[in-house]
Order: C-alpha cells, then structure tokens, then sequence
C-alpha cells in the first residue's frame, strides 16, 4: 500500500496530460482506463467493433478519458478514493485485471508513465 501511495503521489498534471493525449494507447494504458472505469462505476461507451462492424463492443478508453483524466481534481479524485471500503463485487471484478501481463508495472512502465503510477495504485 505504501508503495501504491508512494506512486500515486508521483503523477503529475503532464502524466495526465500524457494519457490523456494517446488517441490509440496501448493496450496496458487502455487497460487501466478500464479498471478505472469499473472502480468509479463509469459505464463504457459502445463503439463499433473494427474487427466486425456489425458488433458494438466496450469502450473504456473513451470513458476514461472523458469521465476522468478530464477531471481538474482527477489526482485527489484518486487520493481520496476509499480502496479499503470497495465492495466486494467490484474487488471481484477488477482482479482478474491485475494479473494480466500487461498490467503488470514492468511491462507499463515501458509503455506510459503515468499508466505505470496507476498500475501501482490499483
């Protein structure tokens, strides 16, 4: 937990900026978005799938991107958010994210800064 604090106080507004400005990011920065997404209850937006256009698929990245990275007080948002009282569905829910290669900080630290800090907050 130290850890994840440590990192979280180590995002700054240009980290924010930087995610914010990925028209296509990555494939851990996107999973980030959704996680994200599922702890502040944000529904996805649903965008046409490129591999079938006759499918609608989920769209966190657009969520996120909107619903939170645009907050001014998306940082403290984050401080404030209350991780030891999440509902044990949600906590169902987002740890399967955790153990995914690409969430995993090496592999995001490589890809996105401040997708990295998020990684360790999650």
């Amino acid at each position: 937990m130290r850890a994840a604090i440590a990192a979280l106080k180590n995002l700054k507004k240009d980290d924010i900026t930087e995610m914010k400005s990925f028209k296509s990011p990555p494939s851990g920065v996107r999973l980030v978005a959704e996680v994200l997404s599922h702890m502040f209850f944000l529904k996805p937006n649903k965008i046409q799938d490129p591999n079938d256009p006759s499918k609608k698929i989920d769209d966190y990245w657009s969520t996120c991107k909107a619903g939170l990275l645009s907050n001014t007080n998306f940082l403290q948002t984050l401080f404030d958010y209350d991780k030891d009282n999440m509902p044990s569905k949600l906590v169902k829910k987002i740890k399967p994210y955790l153990v995914r290669p690409e969430f995993l900080p090496e592999a995001m630290q490589r890809a996105s800064t401040a997708g990295y800090g998020y990684v360790l907050c999650c």
